[in-house]
């Protein structure tokens, strides 16, 4: 080199382009949230008020395997509690509106 500077090369993308890369973006940042039909309902559970006893009767699991959902639930949704859980389930539309 003869002390002159390089300039980063620019490439232009199209508008086409561009917009798949953000929805892919996107996508990824919502499937980090993406909870399995068994959370949703775990989660709505949770929203309703109901016991682990109570969820784990109903869904014919013992109480360890509603522990082992929630903690999966906890960990997807990065909270560390039951209201804040319920909160963002209800802020992503995860879980439908309470009554």
């Amino acid at each position: 080199m003869n002390g002159s500077i390089s300039l980063p090369t620019v490439i232009k993308i199209s508008p086409d382009i561009t917009r798949k890369v953000i929805s892919i973006f996107l996508l990824k940042k919502t499937n980090m949230k993406e909870l399995t039909e068994k959370e949703r309902i775990i989660l709505s559970y949770l929203a309703e008020g109901k016991s682990y006893a109570a969820m784990a009767e109903i869904m014919s699991l013992s109480v360890n395997g509603v522990r082992y959902y929630l903690r999966h639930i906890y960990k997807k949704l990065k909270v560390r509690s039951r209201a804040e859980a319920v909160a963002k389930g209800l802020k992503d539309h995860l879980i439908p509106p309470l009554h």
